[in-house]
């Protein structure tokens, strides 16, 4: 009877924080129609350059607000040792705006043309969709990110299962913001890539957001630790963080936009 109890109760929480973050979505959407042409620009160049800020932080590469803008807005010698960094910002800045692009697609699947498509965006390729999805070969010693992932010989299989898994009805049926946290925790367990899969994963997850009239969930650098050891612990705890993200980010957008 305990156990039922306790489940009752964090479905009723759950239900009560989605039924919020559902409502932050509504006024969200209703401040951004309100904005004129130069000011929704104005947001969206913001917008953009924070979520890009705060992905490459998760990812250990630090970069400042003015280099973002740098990188999206001038050219910047061949020869610059910035040029690195600034072609990854404009493949990065390419990937949202594809995902952005399958918005209002009638139906869009998460499978290997997809990720292929995120993949060679993100590795300065464009939008290739040629060749069979290439996974790792081996288990980088050296990475950010510390949970256990998949072997290699097993990638194939379990990449496999993922895309299946994500076009079940069920799964379907349950809250976008669950399922958005789901397909990044299954992903990134499996972690296809030895580059890109982290971006990979929450750009997966945001799109599922933005179909669903979400703001993306942007989740802060100063979150990283956090972030790491949600994804190592488990799903609850990856869900969790993304809650909040998306409910942060909303209420932040509101603050701004209103401004």
């Amino acid at each position: 009877m305990a156990g039922a109890a306790d489940n009752l109760s964090r479905w009723l929480g759950e239900t009560a924080i989605y039924s919020e973050i559902d409502s932050l979505r509504d006024r969200h959407l209703a401040a951004r129609q309100r904005l004129d042409v130069q000011s929704r620009r104005d947001y969206q160049e913001r917008f953009d350059m924070s979520w890009i800020y705060h992905d490459c932080a998760l990812e250990g590469q630090v970069l400042t607000p003015q280099e973002i803008w740098t990188a999206l807005n001038t050219q910047v010698r061949s020869d610059s040792a910035f040029q690195p960094s600034l072609s990854e910002v404009r493949s990065h800045k390419l990937a949202i705006d594809f995902i952005r692009s399958l918005v209002d697609k009638k139906k869009v699947t998460i499978g290997p043309e997809l990720v292929r498509r995120l993949y060679n965006i993100l590795a300065g390729n464009g939008d290739q969709i040629t060749g069979a999805l290439v996974y790792r070969k081996d288990i980088p010693i050296h990475r950010t990110y510390f949970h256990e992932i998949a072997h290699p010989s097993r990638l194939p299989q379990q990449m496999k299962r993922f895309f299946e898994w994500t076009k079940e009805s069920s799964v379907r049926k349950v809250h976008p913001v669950f399922f958005a946290a789901s397909v990044h925790f299954r992903f990134m367990r499996n972690f296809p890539f030895s580059h890109h899969t982290g971006k990979i994963s929450r750009l997966l997850m945001n799109l599922v957001l933005v179909r669903a009239g979400y703001s993306p969930a942007i989740i802060h650098s100063t979150e990283r630790q956090n972030y790491y050891e949600a994804i190592r612990d488990g799903f609850e705890e990856l869900l969790d963080l993304v809650t909040r993200s998306l409910a942060d980010t909303l209420m932040s957008d509101l603050s701004m936009i209103e401004k």
